[in-house]
């Protein structure tokens, strides 16, 4: 006699699932909306990104719960942005290009 099972559940795969749903949630801006509401240009977003995935990792905190690449096709044209929690948001931000004005008075504002 065979045993055959038609149901298998994997609980650490449903637990995995569950807590990627719980950080996409929390990922609720997107990079190049500082682009679009002229904060950044593209490509500094793109480096200011690098940057403040570089601070989480060094401050061992998860780059995953705060940052997600995605992909948009713009005019034909691939792009890679990126979906960023509200820290990573500010972290983005503060690590803009130093000679953009809005990005000099957000690090001024922090010194107050």
């Amino acid at each position: 006699m065979h045993i055959v099972l038609y149901n298998t559940y994997n609980l650490n795969k449903s637990l995995n699932d569950l807590e990627e749903n719980i950080i996409d949630v929390e990922l609720r801006y997107k990079a190049t909306d500082l682009v679009t509401s002229g904060y950044l240009r593209f490509e500094e977003m793109q480096n200011a990104v690098k940057r403040a995935m570089s601070i989480c990792k060094a401050a061992d905190i998860r780059v995953r719960k705060h940052f997600k690449a995605i992909y948009l096709c713009r005019e034909g044209i691939l792009l890679r942005d990126w979906r960023l929690s509200h820290m990573a948001r500010k972290l983005v931000l503060l690590n803009g290009d130093a000679n953009n004005p809005y990005v000099a008075k957000i690090q001024l504002e922090l010194l107050e």
